[in-house]
């Protein structure tokens, strides 16, 4: 009897030390054990996981789209958090639903339905048109992918739109226990507001100019800025074209000679090696780099050869001249005009020996950085050309708006009937008020700061101004005088915001306050595995 006492006492401390690994858990019961209970609700384990799982792929998502990295949701202390994170929205969702029944508030009106049903209506349509305009799927399966994808996207549910709806309902409920804020609570936010302005602008003078352009709220003017209207005369659509083309080349072109440069940054005799390229430039259609020696060895050759091509193609250009006269008249315009967008990219003939000790990398990137920086040149001085035709084009128009100016023109009038600057059009406000600008002003093409802060007198006039898309003809409008601003322009905005803070803290303190009364069941540890 005692050798079977004993024997059992074995075999129980066996199972203990080997952590009750014969012991096989109920994938079923182990699904439904509790891990919140609160308000009479249980939430089990495989709820649970479930939206831990999709807070994890969210927060992977997540990170990807905003910062350009993947989060490890492997790890334990992430899995720990997303846990904390789901289990505190569901406690506090479970006390948001009871209160909102207490208050009744827990129903939604016709009117709120149909809200709803509408916002999931214009997802819906979104979806379908974008998503599976081209599927073949159809009823319910063409329903649940829809579905599914506004989820996915949108990461919502038509439950969820709801919930939110009456969670809304819920917060308009409580908070309205909340009082306006008194005359002294917005003359005290103001003068904060004042004073935080005008450190800034102190610091950052250009932020004042910034805010007002914007249309954004202002509390304080600083010293030296005035208000300034403009009626701008752009260049025609195809010399925007041309040089917008161009300068894009010239973006590319400094984009590779940065990375160029870098990839050459060991070498320390870089200056000498780009001495001994040579970039032969026979206009914008040819250039081509090659070593100095060639070019001195090829020289007369090449002369030669060019003066010969020359007088070949002069001959055949005159002879197809004659062919296609009519033909080259009506299409001579475009071909002029497309000569001045197109630069030839480069060719580069195979380079000579730099010397023994220069690497073959090392020497196609120096080749590589000269042509860059020829073909660079090239571009900027067809830029130069370029700019003078388009500003060309408009000298007449221009001139013609200055003259009408002098003959007594109503400005407003002329402005609206033929400024080009989408900000001084009907309907915006900087058409009524103007530009705010000052010395340097950092947000505007320093020419037309220069022309904006030239003018003495309110006013003046300036004449026209070459600037970054055309011409700026600019008008002295009016001073802005330095201090703060009335308090009565922006006391409405100031309660209103005071207001909806209060309003937030205070139904986020009730919140917590229900949460804590409900005296949720934690079972987290459960979770582990």
């Amino acid at each position: 009897m005692q050798k079977k006492s004993l024997l059992a006492l074995l075999l129980a401390a066996m199972l203990l030390l080997s952590g009750c690994s014969l012991i096989q858990k109920d994938p079923v019961v182990d699904a439904a054990t509790p891990i919140v209970e609160v308000l009479g609700k249980t939430v089990t384990k495989a709820e649970v996981k479930d939206q831990v799982d999709d807070y994890l792929v969210s927060l992977r998502n997540y990170y990807a789209s905003y910062y350009g990295y993947t989060p490890d949701v492997t790890d334990e202390s992430t899995i720990s958090a997303a846990q904390d994170a789901v289990i505190n929205q569901i406690i506090e969702d479970t006390v948001k639903e009871a209160k909102a029944k207490e208050l009744g508030v827990d129903q939604l009106t016709e009117e709120e339905q149909a809200n709803i049903d509408s916002q999931w209506q214009s997802y819906y349509d979104m979806i379908k048109n974008y998503v599976y305009a081209d599927s073949e799927l159809e009823g319910e399966e063409l329903e649940k992918a829809i579905s599914d994808s506004i989820t996915s996207y949108f990461g919502v549910t038509k439950e969820s739109l709801t919930q939110q709806a009456v969670a809304d309902k819920l917060k308009n409920k409580v908070i309205e226990a909340v009082a306006n804020p008194s005359d002294d609570e917005i003359k005290a936010e103001f003068d904060k507001r004042v004073e935080d302005a005008k450190v800034n602008y102190t610091s950052n003078l250009s932020a004042y100019g910034s805010a007002v352009n914007n249309g954004d709220t202002v509390y304080y003017r600083p010293a030296g800025y005035r208000m300034v209207k403009q009626i701008l005369t752009r260049f025609t659509d195809d010399d925007q074209s041309v040089l917008d083309n161009l300068n894009g080349k010239i973006s590319d072109l400094d984009t590779e000679i940065n990375t160029l440069t870098s990839s050459l940054s060991d070498v320390e005799n870089l200056d000498d090696l780009l001495s001994k390229v040579t970039v032969n430039v026979n206009g914008v259609d040819s250039l081509i780099v090659r070593p100095v020696a060639e070019v001195a060895q090829e020289a007369v050759a090449t002369v030669t050869d060019l003066a010969q091509e020359a007088v070949a193609t002069v001959t055949d250009l005159a002879q197809e001249a004659a062919e296609t006269a009519e033909e080259a008249v009506e299409t001579a315009a475009e071909t002029a005009e497309e000569a001045k967008t197109v630069v030839n990219e480069l060719t580069a003939e195979t380079a000579a020996d730099f010397g023994a000790d220069v690497e073959e990398s090392v020497s196609t990137n120096v080749i590589a950085l000269a042509r860059a920086r020829a073909l660079k040149a090239e571009y900027e001085t067809a830029v130069t050309t370029a700019t003078e035709e388009a500003y060309q084009h408009i000298d007449a128009t221009a001139d013609d708006i200055l003259a009408q100016l002098a003959a007594g023109a109503d400005w407003d009038a002329l402005m609206a009937e033929k400024g080009q600057d989408p900000g001084m059009q009907s309907g915006r406000a900087t058409a009524e008020t103007g530009y705010a600008v000052c010395e340097n002003f950092s947000d505007f093409d320093a020419n037309f700061t220069a022309a904006a802060m030239g003018l003495q007198n309110v006013g003046d006039v300036s004449e026209k101004t070459r600037g970054s898309h055309g011409y700026y003809i600019v008008k002295y409008v009016s001073d802005v005088a330095e201090g703060a601003v009335d308090l009565d322009s922006v006391k409405d905005l100031i309660s209103g915001d005071l207001l909806k803070t209060a309003q937030d803290n205070f139904f986020t303190e009730q919140v917590a306050q229900w949460v804590k009364d409900a005296a949720a069941k934690i079972n987290k540890n459960a979770l582990k595995d």
